[in-house]
Order: C-alpha cells, then structure tokens, then sequence
C-alpha cells in the first residue's frame, strides 16, 4: 500500500472524529510522521481530488466526497465479517470472560469492533450494575488492542474512577487533564494530569457520570479534536490521542451530556448476574474456587448445599460480590483446617457470609446440640476481642522481660478497660427499648437473669442492671463465635474473681448447658466471675490518643463518629464536616482548633477522607507542636478499629495509625523505610527554631536532599515534646539542632553555637554521613563562653536575616545582656539561644512594619514562673527598650515577661 493510500484511509476513518477536518499536524500525530510529510501527502490527495482543503489556520482536511457517517460504524464493522468467523474471533480473543460465547457474546463483538476501528479505535460506554465486569472488560480490550497491533507495544491503560474526587470537582478535573502552577491555592507545579499520561494508549473512566458538567464538555473536545488544556491555562493547547473506554452504573442519556454522550461511537451493556445463565454462574463459581485452592495449596471441597445457595442468592452486587463471597468462606474454612488440619479444606454452610444467608431462597440455620443459640448480628459483632487484647498485651510483656507480678496487673487493667468498655455500652443498651436496635437477644437476657437471681442468697452485694447488660454483651459475642479464643495460641491465666462472684459464673455455665448444650470453658466462667463483681470503674483520666475523623461533605464525618461512639459506649470519635462551598482556610482552622481542644497529651489521629485534608495534619503538628498522623481514604470500619485501639491507654499513636492502615490495606509505618530527619528547637518552636530551619535547608549538602527539616517547640522545663517523641519514634531522628538540650536519650544533639561556626558545616556533614545514635556532645575545648555569644550570633543572624542588622543589634545586646545574665544566672549556652531568639524577633517585627502589617507576637500567658520578679522584669525591659530606640520597632509590654519565662532555669532537671 502506498503512504497516500494510508492517508486517505486515515482521513475517511478519522473524518467522523474530526468532523470539522484534520490538520497536518494532527494527521502526522495519527501515522506518526512529521509535520511536513503529512502535509505533502495530503496536498497530493487534494491534487487527485481525493480530498478536500478547508482554508484557516491550521489548513484542515477532509475526504472527497465526504465519508458516510452511521449511527453505530463499530457495529457494521462488525456486521461486515460473517457470522461464524466473528463468533470465533470473539471466543477466542475473550476466553477469559465467562459468557464470550453466549449472553455477552453480541455485547462483545461491538466491543471488539470498536477499538479494532481503523486506525485506532473508537470512543466507547460500557454501562451496567456495580460488579458486572465493566473494568475488567476495558482491560481485556486494552490488552487485545496492543496485541493485534492498534495500539503500540508499551502503549499505556490508565484507569481512573471518578468517584474518588466527585465531592471536589475542581481536584477532579485537575487530576484528569492535569493543574498549571497557580491555578488555584496550593497549586505550587504545573502537574500533568492522566490524559497526558495516557497519551497513546487507553484512558479508562469508570463512573464517568461523576465528572461535572465542565469536565465532561473537555472531554468531548479531546474526543472531538484531541486537545485539551490543563485547569489553570487560558491560551495553551494541549495535544494527545488516546482510546476513550467510558463506564457507568447510572443511565447514560441522563447523566451525561447530550453532546458527550453523542460523541461516544459504541455504546455496550453488561447484564447483571440475574440474567446470566445457571450454567455461567457455574463456571464462575468454579473458576473462583480454583484461584482460592491455588492460593492455599490444598485441595478444596464445597458441600452441596453451601454451592446451592452460591448458585441462587439474589447476589445484587454481581459477579464482584460473587468472587468477594466466596473469598470470605473460603477463608473462614482455610482458618478452620489451620486449627483442625486434614487432607483438604471444607467449605460449609457455616462460612458463607450473612448477605447470602440472609439472601438465599432456602437458608438452613445452622444449629448445635438442643435449641439454636441466640445469635445477633450487627453491632455486636464490634464488641472487643479481650482474648486478643490479652494475647497481645502478653506478648509485649515478654518481649520487654517484664516480671511475673508485673505482667499480672498489667493483665488485670486489661480486664478492667475491657469491663469499661460493656458497662458503658450497656449503658446505651439498657436505654434502646426498641426490641430490634438492643444488643442482646431477649433469651439469653432472661437467662442471666434467671441465674443471677438464684446467686443473689450468696452474693455480698445485688449486681446492677449494668453489670447484668456488660455480661450479656459479653456472652453475646461469644455465642455468635464460640470458636473465637480457641483460634488463639498461648492465652494468659485471666486474674480469679471473689469467690462468691466465680459461684454466680458458674451458675450461668450451668444454665447454658442445660439450655444450649455448650460447656463454657473455665476462662470464660473466670471472665465472667470478674465482669460481676464490683470493679472500681471511676479512675483518673489518662493520656490516650485522640481520634478525629474529618470529611467532605454536611455530615459525613459526624455520622461516622456517631455510629462509632454508639457502638464503642463512649465518645472515644471526634468529628469536623467540611461542606463543599467553605473555603479550606476555614476548615484548616477549625481541625487545628478541634486538635488543640481534644490532645490529651498522646497525639491526634487525624482520619480524612481526599483533597487538601490529607496534607493538613503535617502542617497543624506544625503550628501546634502536637503529634499528627493522618490516614486519608477513611471508611466506617477504619473508624472502628482506631476507635477501638484508642480507648487503650497502651496503644501510642504510630501503633493505631498502622493498625487502621492494615484495616484499610494501606501501607504501614512499619512497612515503610523510615525518612531522615533533622529537628531544630527552641522554646516556642518558632524564632530561632524557624530560623535554623530555614538555615539548614539552604546548607545540607546534595547527596542528602532526602533529610527533611523540622522545627519544634520544645518545654523549657522539661525539655520534653511530644512531637520530637513521636518522630523520633516513626523516623530516623539523624540530630535535634538548637538552643536548648531535649531529654532525649540516644539522639545526638549539636547546639546552635556550634552549628554556627565555620566548621560547624563541616560537623554536621560527619553526622549525616555516619547518622549515629548516639549523642553528641562538644569537646572540652569546644565549650561556649561568653565573649563568643556576639561573635557566633552575629555570623548566623547574617545569613539568615532580612531586615536586622546583626553587628548592631550583638552591640546592643553585649551592652545591656549583663544585668540579665546576673539576674537570672545564664548559663553561656542559654544565653545564645535568647540572643537568636530576640534577634530573629527583631527581624520579623521589621519586616512587618516595613509592609505595613501588624507583627507576630509571642502569645500572652497568664501564668508567670514563681521566681519572676520585678527586678527580673525590668532586666529584661530594659534591654528591649534600647533595641525599640535602636530599630524604631513597637515591643508589646508582655514581650520582657516572655522572656523571663524562658530564662528561668528550669528546675526539674539540670540544663
């Protein structure tokens, strides 16, 4: 075929794409040849009255006489094969789809035709119920497309679900078709979006209706005419090519755009499970059930009633529920052969989820010696698991060599949280007096309270209606799993109860195997025995970390803490909405002020759902010196697991962050390298701390671009934070760098002073290339004194000041630093980080006077060191009043008090 007949076939296809004609340029992309080839075939097709010339800039082209348009031109591609052979091609190059060959084998030849359309492919809808395989057919095109030649070998298949950022349709559209630096705030890079990186490949939209109606008129004009602009640009075009497979759930005519909707050439349908046939649910059945055995590497059996209600339950989540469901008996069993290993693994009845018991035609309850056992479903499920509880809680105290008293009180504050938790959910129960919405079936409560009222003639005290309800909750959740701790290895002795207490268990164990026919194992009347006796459940409150959910949308986030609050018996969830029309300055501002309110001192765990949520918690533990994790992509359950993790006092926050991660399958802490860190601190965590900050950044060398920068405010008199913990716990805390020395063990601190020097560089070089542990301290001959201090802050004010002039400001304070040294007995090192400190003050107060602005203050404190005095002071006034004459800067009065407080010598340890 000669190049002009590859042209002209090129024009007529792509006429229907580029209805207004196509360029030259547009054309060289297509057969990937450069600009002024296309051009000179196209002229030559216009020569041979092949084609036609549309004047304009660009010149366009189209075919002479026009290409015939049909409504569907992938169906009579399709229609133009015979019959037999297109049964055949589709049977073969679709063998991995149940159903090529009978229900979808029409719905599969138009796919087919579609993106085999000359020269590459058509723009395609695939419509359907959620789980009919509608990713996984666009896959399957992609990767015959590549196969047969339409696509190129490495031409890439971005898949995008456009449900992710529905509630920001801004962030939506950027993530799509890319954001230009400053487009909107935070938008810091130009960025490109997946149309760019889908460019000559496949680019798969599933819940494409979700797209606002501005991005859904960019769509049709990259289908239309493949351009597009990233959101930001006004005057660039943009160009690519790329196969549109668009999905949705919804109907297509009244969710998208006439013209968007239009411009999809083929348009397919999947069929739900229901009308599938028996003998396609079958196969799908089996193939499931191969890809699980593989996966255990035993042989695996299903009984014929569990296959039946798998073959006939509504399954309204289709053929994703299907494989989901299965997933979850198969693994139901396999954990049943671990505890009872045999020659294969038994799918029953027992495993299948509730969704097809409660679902199937016919459903058998399951049933063991005398009457069925009380089972309910719902949030009982949630209750904790006290075995794991104590199985871990063991395992961390052998791990850290405690003794034998010690791990035995440890075990009893389990015990004693675990009663906690029933008793306030109890509480909530006894208050529902609606049959359906109470935690405990009516039969086993009127069991318990049948033996109860026979234990009372012994019993030192009459047991509450609460303590009646927390052991319920407690028998509860284990009749709906007796198996529960006899799936854990090495459980713990639980502490004994007062005798009369383990009698009243006992009577209990005897009523449920007369009722049921179940023996209560001697841990389980143990457990019960302490959950009735009086427990002293007022107790002073502790650190614990404080969990905030915080979402898009009106009442995302309170719904989720509501629904986890009620199911856990205590207000353990916090919660921040952010409607879609408030601005994210407002919503930064209330999270920092909700952080601030409820830290008890451990951390937040800040739970988000998309968008500038997910960055906001490194920037509040920024401004609050409060250890935040965020975990983005919240979910109910993840909700309930940091909820449940956190009315513990022993799960820290990096413990519980990883916990909900692994609840999510999202990458762990543990799981991940851990980044470099360098901290500067000083007493506010601003000033100074900042100013080292910015130092260190502009001097770390290159091969160490990876070690991020933080400053801390760190107490003055502790010389504690919270927030230097938590890093030095979830990263590799390389050196803290400042004014004042962390009682941090094993960290190496380098003070500012000497950092400062010219060498100090060439110090802190050393510590990063060997990031040692261990602490590193000055040589004797390396220790500050005072004449230095003006010398050394002269030198590093100069390098990061912008309006103070350094030699003047040293001279100043050499002058009037005396009377304050004598009044509060500075030491040399103190003595400097006060000078940074006043200095880079000085430095901002200017700056801001200078555009106009009101300057940053310290905050005011009410509270003032017992030994501040008068005279302390007015020391301390007195030098600010010389560097106000000097710099012509306003001093707030309260500025000498802030600086008595943090002159002070701390008193609780040595400096």
């Amino acid at each position: 075929m000669k190049k002009t007949d590859l042209v002209e076939n090129a024009l007529r296809s792509l006429s229907e794409q580029y209805p207004r004609g196509i360029s030259a340029e547009q054309m060289g992309r297509e057969l990937y040849l450069d600009r002024s080839t296309a051009s000179r075939y196209l002229n030559e097709l216009v020569r041979e009255g092949k084609a036609r010339k549309i004047p304009g800039r660009p010149v366009r082209y189209l075919p002479h006489p026009p290409a015939k348009t049909e409504e569907n031109p992938g169906k009579e591609a399709a229609n133009s094969m015979p019959p037999s052979s297109r049964q055949a091609l589709v049977g073969e190059l679709f063998a991995d789809i149940v159903g090529a060959k009978h229900s979808l084998r029409s719905v599969l030849e138009e796919a087919l035709a579609a993106v085999m359309y000359p020269p590459h492919g058509l723009p395609m809808l695939i419509t359907g119920e959620t789980g009919t395989g509608k990713s996984h057919l666009a896959h399957t095109l992609y990767r015959i497309a590549a196969d047969r030649g339409r696509l190129r070998y490495n031409a890439p298949f971005v898949a995008f679900n456009c449900a992710e950022y529905a509630q920001n349709p801004e962030l939506l559209m950027g993530q799509l078709f890319g954001i230009k630096k400053g487009a909107f705030t935070g938008a810091a890079h130009d960025r490109p979006g997946l149309v760019e990186r889908a460019d000559g490949g496949v680019l798969f939209l599933d819940e494409i209706h979700r797209l606002p109606p501005a991005g859904q008129e960019m769509l049709f004009y990259l289908i239309d005419q493949g351009v597009f602009r990233r959101l930001g640009e006004t005057s660039m075009e943009r160009h690519a090519r790329v196969l549109l497979i668009g999905a949705t759930t919804e109907t297509p005519e009244t969710v998208l755009l006439p013209t968007l909707y239009r411009r999809f050439s083929v348009k397919v349908a999947l069929p739900p499970l229901r009308e599938r046939t028996r003998e396609e649910r079958e196969i799908l059945l089996r193939r499931f059930l191969e890809r699980e055995e593989e996966k255990m590497g035993v042989p695996l059996i299903m009984s014929d009633e569990c296959r039946q209600m798998l073959l006939t339950y509504p399954c309204k989540g289709n053929i994703g529920q299907l494989q989901s469901d299965i997933q979850i008996a198969c693994a139901r069993a396999f954990l049943r052969h671990l505890q009872q290993p045999g020659q294969h693994v038994t799918v029953t009845i027992e495993d299948l989820p509730q969704t097809v018991l409660r679902e199937a035609p016919e459903k058998t309850a399951a049933t063991t010696v005398g009457k069925p056992l009380p089972r309910k479903q719902g949030k009982i499920d949630q209750i904790p698991n006290i075995y794991e509880q104590l199985v871990h809680r063991k395992q961390s105290l052998q791990e850290s060599g405690a003794d034998h008293a010690r791990m035995t009180q440890s075990l009893e504050e389990v015990v004693d949280q675990y009663v906690r938790v029933l008793m306030q959910t109890s509480r909530q129960d006894l208050a529902d007096l609606s049959g359906s919405a109470r935690l405990i079936e009516p039969e086993l409560y009127k069991l318990l309270h049948e033996a109860v009222s026979e234990a009372e003639a012994f019993l030192p005290s009459p047991v509450s209606a609460h303590q009646l309800a927390a052991v319920g909750l407690h028998m509860q959740a284990w009749l709906n799993d007796p198996e529960r701790s006899k799936k854990l290895s090495s459980l713990p002795e639980i502490p004994s109860a007062p005798a009369p207490y383990t009698r009243a268990a006992e009577c209990i164990a005897t009523r449920v195997k007369t009722r049921w026919g179940l023996d209560l194992p001697a841990r389980e009347i143990r457990l019960i025995a302490l959950i009735l006796s009086p427990r002293d459940q007022e107790q002073s409150p502790e650190r614990r970390v404080a969990v905030l959910v915080a979402m898009h949308g009106e009442s995302a986030a309170r719904s989720m803490a509501d629904v986890t609050n009620s199911l856990l018996g205590c207000p353990v969830i916090h919660a921040v909405d952010m409607p879609l029309d408030q601005p994210s300055s407002v919503a930064f501002e209330r999270i920092t002020q909700t952080v601030r309110q409820i830290d008890q001192g451990a951390g937040v765990l800040l739970l988000v759902d998309i968008g500038s949520l997910t960055t906001m918690g490194e920037a509040i533990s920024r401004d609050l010196g409060i250890a935040v994790e965020t975990v983005p992509h919240v979910s109910l359950p993840m909700v309930i697991e940091a909820g449940r993790k956190a009315l513990y006092t022993e799960n820290r926050l990096e413990e519980i962050a990883d916990a909900v991660r692994r609840a999510a399958q999202l990458p762990t802490l543990s799981n991940r390298p851990p980044n470099r860190i360098i901290a500067t601190v000083c007493y506010t965590g601003e000033g100074a701390a900042v100013t080292l900050e910015n130092w260190l950044r502009e001097h770390l060398p290159d091969t160490d671009h990876d070690v991020t920068v933080r400053s801390v405010r760190i107490d003055p008199e502790s010389r504690r934070s919270p927030l230097l913990e938590h890093l030095a716990r979830t990263n590799r805390l390389i050196a803290v760098v400042g004014t004042v020395a962390p009682e941090l063990p094993g960290v190496p601190y380098l003070p500012a002073w000497e950092l400062l020097r010219p060498e100090g560089v060439g110090r802190l070089k050393q510590l990063l290339s060997a990031t040692r542990t261990s602490p590193v301290s000055p040589s004797r001959s390396d220790r500050l004194t005072y004449d230095r201090i003006p010398s050394l802050v002269e030198q590093g004010l100069s390098e990061t000041a912008r309006h103070l002039n350094p030699r003047l400001f040293c001279r100043i304070m050499q002058k009037e630093m005396d009377a304050v040294r004598e009044q509060f007995d500075l030491s040399a090192d103190r003595e400097l980080g006060l000078w940074m400190h006043v200095g880079t003050w000085i430095d901002q107060w200017i700056g801001a006077q200078l555009d106009g602005q009101i300057p940053e203050c310290p905050p005011e404190s009410d509270d003032c060191p017992p030994a501040v005095s008068s005279s302390n002071i007015r020391a301390w006034q007195r030098v600010l009043e010389a560097l106000s004459q000097t710099f012509s800067v306003d001093i707030p009065e309260h500025m000498a008090v802030h600086l008595c407080r943090l002159s002070c010598r701390p008193t609780t340890s040595r400096f």
